[in-house]
């Protein structure tokens, strides 16, 4: 048995010039007197290097993080797959952006705002890339179109339950190969695999994207609405950060957003340890949608109940926009949206309405149009991409504390590009010279929110203010859906012009 062991380890040619074996010469010269009495330096490191081998046919991401010796089968593999991914790059930089985008969407398809500039960085492989675009404004498509180029994998991270399926249909409609993250079923096969944050940190997923990096499969990694960071949940951050430590050294980066205030970036730069900005390709378009007329619906409370005011409301709106078109009232917490929605007749969708199966369906008659009204929490307020979606209500001002929820929610409107309502219900007392007195705001609420409900000024000039940082605009203008105060304005500047007329036809009658 002790010839079959030292047979184990090779013997050292100075170790022989001295007339004994690298095993005697391990156990006698030169041993620490901590060391193991039970093994040697050489059976260690031998014992090593087949624990190094197995570490990488399993793809731990330890043994990803360090080359593997030249002349290794480990180094021809690594090679191959860097060869694998500078043909599928080369290639991607030769594709006509324009043809591709004509397949995924049709002929006669064009890009809107920044889409083709941050495709063209994307199919590039720059890194990070940060697009801010209005909501409706194609986002997707930037992830979506390199995908369809391309024999590799996208990745994209959703923060919430409800964007996965609406994205599978859309991948699905646009003939592109996606799936759900499933560690029971990786899907090695598809070119996009959606995953929610809370799947990124588990070991299945982390040999998933070890594997696919591995084998220079893995394209791009894509953050969808990642300003949630800025806000997100305990938990949730952590994991986030991991992904990107995971893939940053070599994978393509990418962030998308419709609701990045200018004032937040650097904040989300040092969250998700970017670069600073320069060096990042940043792309930003205007956040205000030209076809949403937003406005303030006042009630008096000592009247009226919210409730009441509601359901008039949505009559109202339904007789306006009859189905296919479709309302969403948005309430301020769970309980209310319960209530409301019994007594509006409608579906309600919030975070714990039932299993992951029950949301779904959900989502579907909201998708489908088969139901006319909609009452939701915020859980509904992220990436639902109906185009027959006319009017969004909000009732309560807990849920519009944030300037980007008032934006995301309310951009669930017009997504098909017709005229559209966002509208505020908010309850005040007046005063017997008729001044309104708002009632109470939830702490947190942001000033800007305040000022675009009770201020007098118009309410683009708040949003483009607050969201693009954007000083020079003054007022709605042509070929905009006016919002409530500009279209007052008119009204009142109208009235003022008919009565001067009048008082001039008077005038000359006289004489």
């Amino acid at each position: 048995a002790d010839n079959e062991g030292e047979e184990d380890v090779e013997d050292n040619p100075i170790n022989l010039g001295s007339r004994h074996r690298s095993k005697f010469a391990g156990q006698i010269y030169g041993r620490p007197i901590d060391e193991s009495p039970f093994s040697i330096m050489a059976q260690r490191q031998a014992l090593r290097r087949v624990s190094i081998a197995w570490h990488r046919f399993l793809q731990f991401s330890s043994t990803l993080k360090t080359p593997p010796a030249k002349g290794t089968r480990a180094a021809e593999a690594r090679k191959e797959a860097v060869e694998e991914q500078f043909r599928r790059w080369k290639q991607m930089r030769r594709v006509d952006v324009q043809a591709a985008l004509e397949r995924l969407q049709g002929k006669g398809s064009t890009f809107r705002s920044v889409q083709q500039p941050a495709i063209e960085a994307i199919m590039k492989q720059k890194s990070p890339v940060v697009v801010i675009m209005g909501t409706g404004g194609g986002k997707s498509a930037t992830f979506m179109l390199p995908a369809s180029c391309s024999t590799g994998v996208t990745i994209v991270v959703v923060p919430v339950v409800a964007l996965k399926q609406n994205m599978m249909d859309r991948c699905k409609a646009a003939g592109i190969d996606c799936v759900l993250w499933d560690s029971q079923r990786p899907h090695e096969w598809a070119s996009i695999v959606l995953v929610v944050p809370k799947s990124v940190a588990t070991l299945a997923f982390e040999q998933f994207i070890n594997r696919q990096r591995s084998m220079g499969w893995l394209d791009r990694v894509v953050i969808d609405e990642c300003h949630t960071i800025l806000d997100s949940v305990k938990g949730w951050r952590t994991k986030v950060l991991k992904l990107r430590e995971l893939v940053k050294a070599e994978t393509q980066l990418v962030c998308l957003t419709a609701t990045l205030k200018p004032t937040e970036e650097s904040e989300f730069i040092r969250l998700m340890a970017l670069p600073p900005k320069e060096q990042c390709e940043w792309f930003r378009a205007p956040t205000s949608r030209p076809n949403l007329a937003y406005k303030v619906h006042w009630y008096n409370h000592r009247e009226k109940s919210e409730a009441d005011v509601l359901a008039e409301l949505v009559e109202e709106k339904k007789q306006q926009y009859p189905l296919p078109g479709q309302i969403v009232v948005y309430t301020d917490s769970r309980k209310k949206a319960q209530g409301y929605a019994a007594m509006l007749g409608a579906v309600c969708y919030h975070r714990e309405v039932g299993t992951p199966e029950e949301k779904l369906e959900i989502l579907r008659q909201l998708t489908e149009g088969t139901e006319h009204v909609f009452v939701a929490t915020n859980a509904l307020g992220l990436g639902i991409d109906r185009e027959t979606v006319r009017a969004v209500l909000f009732a309560g001002s807990r849920n519009t504390q944030k300037m980007r929820d008032v934006v995301q929610m309310g951009g669930r409107a017009g997504r098909g590009g017709l005229p559209s309502e966002v509208i505020f219900i908010r309850g005040a007392t007046y005063s017997p010279q008729g001044k309104r007195y708002a009632s109470g705001w939830a702490k947190d609420t942001e000033e800007g929110v305040r000022e675009l409900v009770e201020g007098d000024g118009c309410m683009r000039v708040i949003i483009d203010r607050e969201m693009d940082g954007n000083h020079t605009r003054e007022g709605c203008e042509p070929g905009e859906e006016p919002c409530g105060r500009c279209q007052l304005r008119v009204h009142s500047a109208g009235a003022e012009v008919e009565a001067a007329v009048g008082d001039e036809d008077e005038t000359e009658r006289a004489e």
